[in-house]
């Protein structure tokens, strides 16, 4: 229950920042481009690091229910 919630919420934040802010470069200018590329690069560390903590957890749970069966 609690990898359904990260996933339909947690991961949801980055990526609809990373889609805002393609979106902004993609129409922008090139000031635009430069001031959206850092935090681009801080949405995507921060999906990494929750697509990394929901495999860490969904391992968790596997080996649990491994033991348990």
């Amino acid at each position: 229950k609690k990898i359904t919630w990260m996933t339909s919420h947690e991961i949801r934040r980055p990526l609809a920042s990373i889609l805002s802010l393609i979106g902004l470069m993609k129409n922008g200018s090139a000031d635009d481009k430069e001031e959206c590329l850092p935090m681009l690069y801080q949405s995507s560390e921060e999906l990494d690091d929750i697509i990394r903590a929901v495999n860490k957890r969904i391992n968790k749970a596997e080996s649990l229910y491994s033991t348990n069966n």
